[in-house]
């Protein structure tokens, strides 16, 4: 639409489209070019200012009817960073570079493939509704994942509480169960005590009649005092009375008295009221293990690398490792990861297992012999059991020690007797260790020489075969909720397993080198993983 000259004091002359500078002075003047950089209109004599200004010299200047219908051709307006007054218009497709006429002449000159950017993209008109798109898509992606993440808060959220019910739970569960035995302890004394009043009373009330049986015959005797002969006869007549009365009283006297009712507590609750209850363990699933560093257990006294066979953590925290380079035992502190004890064997230890009551084996093959110690923040020996076969993997459950040669398992009671043995065509190579899972039903087995993990029933029959994920296993330890890690020695990771031996997922596969013997210490989340003929073991605590 035409635009009118009444403007300030100019003339009335009416034209298309006024010069932008003009009019800001009142001035109605008529355009002759559209600047692209600009975005503005000017007349010829503004056109020469504008032109004569350096920083403005580059700018695309257009016909004014490109701007009045606001259809602008498609040219850059960019200006290039090494070239001031150009504008970046060329496109080299063979380095997917942008730049200025001079840029492409300088670094693009050999390129075959360079292009006017408009010309460029005649040809090619999908270029930008594509790149559009893909920003859109980005756009979506990143709304998905706030939403995803925004979900993900809830859903923790709810975990939370969901968890937070449990421990609320077994909390109700617990107190209703003290409450149980609180009334079951009340009834105890009440009833010891109503059986003691009962007694005290039936004495009282013997007391009573006696004293009134006494009363009667002393006031009648009395009576006759005034006739000596008559209180003679009454004397004689009720002496049998009086001397049975005395004999009452005589028995009266031995009653003792002082019983008092005492609850004494149960030991076992005695001992869980001194120490910090502790409902369970709180964990990540799936499990996520962080590197937290190493422990060194090489001894002043060690003259070779160590070589950890076997592991275990003790109830109070604290980790046993069987060294077998250096035929030691060596107890380490669970918070302070240093060696606080050590046992010299005399002979290579294989592994070793936690038994009941702070109390660990150790097998040594070479001897054939299982030895016992008492862990109590040093190592005391306790006596040993010996054997036909060659006692290497060793673990513990119910009661029952779980001893395996080469070839076969053999269950044995903590006096030495084989209670049952396992035939070996279970395995086609040697037997490198076992592991007995918490509820006794599952035998994990490695094999040596590049073998399998195996999984075995109660009854020895193999019920899993674990291959795809481990290579050559070399050593298992037990996790959250009877779940089993198994450490892969030529595979270089560590893997979890259900108690039915089957794969659930790998849980570290960086930054081990020949990891076996490892162990978790639920107590701290921590999984300890020595390596062979290394003098520190490595720690990976949960996330």
């Amino acid at each position: 639409m035409a635009s009118s000259g009444n403007l300030g004091n100019t003339s009335e002359e009416t034209f298309d489209m006024l010069c932008s500078a003009c009019k800001e002075q009142n001035i109605n003047k008529e355009a002759e070019k559209y600047c692209v950089d600009c975005r503005d209109y000017y007349c010829s004599e503004c056109l020469k200012l504008h032109s004569s200004l350096p920083a403005l010299k580059g700018h695309k200047l257009l016909g004014k009817e490109a701007g009045q219908s606001r259809q602008l051709p498609m040219v850059p307006t960019e200006r290039c960073e090494r070239h001031d007054f150009k504008t970046v218009d060329m496109f080299c497709q063979n380095h997917d570079q942008i730049g200025c006429g001079t840029c492409i002449a300088v670094d693009h000159r050999t390129c075959q493939d360079v292009f006017y950017i408009p010309e460029f993209l005649k040809s090619r008109a999908n270029v930008i509704p594509e790149f559009l798109q893909r920003m859109k898509n980005i756009e979506n992606k990143f709304k998905e994942f706030l939403k995803t993440f925004s979900d993900e808060i809830d859903d923790l959220k709810a975990n939370k509480q969901r968890e937070i019910e449990t421990i609320n739970t077994f909390a109700k569960k617990l107190e209703e169960k003290i409450k149980e035995a609180q009334r079951d302890a009340i009834s105890k004394v009440e009833e010891r005590y109503d059986k003691l009043m009962m007694k005290i009373n039936r004495d009282i009330d013997n007391i009573k009649r006696e004293q009134e049986t006494f009363e009667t015959t002393k006031g009648f005797i009395e009576s006759t005092v005034g006739n000596n002969s008559q209180a003679f006869v009454a004397m004689k007549l009720n002496g049998n009375k009086i001397a049975t009365t005395e004999a009452a009283s005589d028995g009266i006297a031995k009653i003792k008295l002082g019983r008092r009712v005492h609850f004494t507590l149960d030991p076992k609750f005695d001992e869980i009221s001194k120490e910090r209850m502790c409902f369970g363990y709180v964990n990540i699933i799936p499990y996520s293990f962080e590197y937290k560093g190493t422990v060194d257990i090489k001894l002043n006294s060690d003259t070779n690398s160590c070589d950890i066979y076997g592991s275990c953590v003790l109830p109070d925290g604290s980790i046993l490792f069987a060294d077998r380079n250096n035929e030691n035992l060596k107890l380490i502190d669970g918070v302070a990861l240093t060696v606080i004890d050590h046992h010299d064997l005399k002979t290579m230890p294989w592994d070793v297992c936690c038994l009941d009551d702070k109390e660990v084996g150790v097998s040594l093959d070479n001897k054939k012999k299982v030895k016992i110690f008492n862990v109590d923040q040093k190592l005391f020996y306790k006596y040993e059991l010996s054997f036909s076969f060659s006692c290497r993997g060793i673990s513990y459950c119910d009661n029952i020690l779980y001893i395996s040669d080469w070839e076969s398992i053999y269950m044995c009671s903590l006096d030495g007797s084989i209670l049952k043995t396992f035939a070996s065509n279970f395995t086609p190579s040697s037997i490198y260790n076992i592991f007995v899972s918490k509820q006794c039903n599952s035998i994990f087995v490695s094999s040596e020489f590049g073998g399998k993990a195996l999984c075995l029933s109660s009854q020895g029959n193999i019920s899993q075969i674990i291959s795809n994920e481990i290579i050559w296993p070399r050593g298992f330890a037990t996790a959250y909720d009877g779940k089993v890690f198994a450490g892969g020695f030529l595979s270089d990771n560590v893997i979890l397993l259900n108690e039915k031996g089957e794969f659930e997922n790998v849980v570290i596969r960086k930054g081990l080198s020949r990891p076996q013997a490892l162990c978790f210490n639920c107590h701290n989340g921590c999984l300890y993983v020595p390596s062979i003929n290394t003098d520190s073991v490595q720690i990976f605590e949960l996330e």
